[in-house]
């Protein structure tokens, strides 16, 4: 493989200039399409498309050892969600203030899939400062003081118009 797309596969760069072989097998009104790089045996990616409403429904990863794995879903199906705190990370930020760990706290129910952008439920929009300000009912002044102190120990970062919590303190699944 070429030194740019392993970097790719790594994370290590978002976008990638290569070869690629796309192939699919139709099962009725589906299809499944593998994507493959010239040279390799097993498909780096599978899609399922429906070509009744032409949309992508689930998109599994295939590692080299052929495990499947699944995209996390958008929504729970009906079950309870939850919010798994990663408890060595927490443990690693010190001197964090308490009003700093009650917004975090508060923040970890707006935390996106899979992204762990911060939304708001009712229709997806990236939460800002006057939206967490009524909200959480916070003044904005001591709002912007919070979020500074949350940027600075970098658990909240902001990039392109939306805050998002660090991926290595928080997690959202289902149960």
């Amino acid at each position: 493989m070429k030194k740019q797309l392993i970097e790719y596969i790594n994370g290590n760069v978002n976008v990638v200039q290569d070869e690629f072989i796309l192939s699919r097998e139709r099962s009725g009104r589906s299809e499944l399409i593998f994507v493959n790089t010239p040279g390799s045996e097993k498909p780096m990616y599978a899609l399922w498309n429906s070509r009744k409403d032409a949309k992508a429904h689930k998109l599994k990863k295939i590692e080299n050892d052929c495990t499947i794995e699944q995209v996390t879903p958008k929504g729970t199906g009906g079950e309870l969600a939850y919010v798994m705190v990663m408890q060595g990370e927490l443990e690693n930020i010190k001197g964090l203030s308490i009003e700093a760990s009650g917004l975090l706290l508060k923040l970890f129910s707006c935390v996106e899939w899979n992204t762990c952008r911060v939304v708001r439920k009712r229709d997806g929009a990236a939460l800002t400062q006057q939206m967490m300000s009524d909200k959480f009912k916070i003044g904005a002044r001591k709002l912007k003081q919070v979020i500074a102190e949350l940027r600075k120990m970098k658990i909240l970062r902001y990039e392109g118009r939306a805050y998002y919590i660090d991926k290595a303190l928080v997690r959202k699944g289902r149960s």
